[in-house]
């Protein structure tokens, strides 16, 4: 049997109560949700669910909200709930037996801003949510703050929350978050936004290039570092069109509407490259493989293999064409004629005979 697990490390709390309540990080609340359990783990943390063990007594939902005559009546929730709004705040890091003194986080190695916690012996619980909550905030609002110019990417560009499978690049001129995808060991980059230090932005799909107005309108400066999560997701979940036919179903056929991808796939000039979920193929490749299918059909019927003659030389031969058959013609009515004339003659012949037959009698 499958077992849920904590999003916060080092939680135990599955040994200790196998019975313990989890709950889902909510959409609406998913980047408190997230800064607090990735400063916790201090590494940035998908979090899907954390357990109830994280979140204050106050946080935690027990009993349905119903007038006080009647809550007797109802009694308690069986399955516990959670206050709308609520963020983990109770972490082992923080909260340990021993109170011991947390060590400062900013001496370590990370890409990411942790929440700075020395924790005296005399702290209680709502002073350290007060803590993360600050930190939450501050962190929220510093993914609000307005990327002017390309040095202020190069500073903040590592804290953009990047979907599955997307990565970052950074080099003098340009800032690159791309999607690589592996076949055969070997990588292709199959979609990647290019921030250029000219303030140039570049979307690529494959080696095709992509107008910015198909992504979004607001894919320009400035940028917050939330819009640019939010861009790299509306990337990352457009498909890319199957294209058209292969080649090798139809050798030797070609299309002026149509451009050969790789040596292998033909692909409507007209292919937008990036279409909805819902379909495999855009319409123009769609219609592509309809028209392959007749122009394979009209290349095999036609297989006579002539000589070639220039334009005058062909009008000579189509004119000596027409008068072979016009003297085939009068020929016909010729021979025909000749025969009607010894049809006669025969006939003429034989009246003769019988005349001199009758004489002699």
């Amino acid at each position: 049997m499958k077992t849920r697990k904590c999003c916060v490390k080092g939680c135990t709390s599955v040994k200790r109560n196998p019975k313990v309540s989890f709950f889902n990080a909510p959409k609406a609340n998913y980047l408190a949700w997230n800064l607090a359990v990735s400063n916790a783990n201090r590494e940035k943390t998908v979090v899907k669910r954390v357990c109830a063990e994280h979140f204050q007594p106050d946080d935690i939902l027990n009993t349905y909200s119903v007038p006080d005559d009647v809550a007797n009546e109802v009694g308690n929730r069986i399955k516990i709930g959670l206050k709308k709004g609520s963020v983990p705040s109770i972490f082992p890091s923080v909260d340990k037996i021993s109170n011991e003194l947390i060590p400062s986080v900013n001496n370590l190695n990370s890409d990411h801003n942790y929440a700075n916690c020395s924790v005296s012996h005399q702290v209680n619980k709502s002073k350290i949510k007060k803590l993360f909550i600050e930190n939450v905030r501050k962190n929220t609002s510093e993914n609000i703050v307005e990327i002017l110019t390309f040095n202020d990417l190069t500073v903040h560009f590592k804290r953009a929350v990047l979907p599955e499978g997307w990565t970052s690049h950074f080099s003098n001129d340009e800032i690159v978050f791309y999607k690589p995808k592996f076949n055969d060991d070997k990588m292709k980059i199959e979609k990647q936004i290019v921030f250029k230090s000219t303030l140039e932005i570049c979307v690529y799909v494959y080696q095709f290039t992509i107008q910015t107005e198909k992504i979004s309108s607001t894919l320009k400066y400035p940028i917050s570092l939330t819009s640019l999560a939010e861009l790299i997701k509306v990337l990352d979940l457009k498909k890319i069109c199957g294209g058209g036919p292969r080649s090798i179903n139809f050798p030797g056929v070609q299309v002026k509407t149509a451009i050969l991808e790789n040596n292998q796939l033909w692909r409507h000039q007209k292919c937008p490259i990036l279409i909805d979920i819902k379909t495999k193929k855009c319409s123009a490749c769609n219609f592509l493989i309809k028209y392959f299918g007749k122009s394979s059909k009209q290349v095999k019927q036609s297989t006579h293999i002539g000589c070639t003659l220039s334009p005058t030389k062909c009008s000579i031969v189509k004119n000596l064409k027409r008068s072979n058959a016009r003297l085939k013609t009068s020929i016909t009515k010729i021979n025909f004629e000749l025969k009607e004339l010894q049809e006669k003659q025969k006939n003429y012949q034989m009246t003769e005979q019988n005349k001199s037959q009758i004489q002699k009698i």
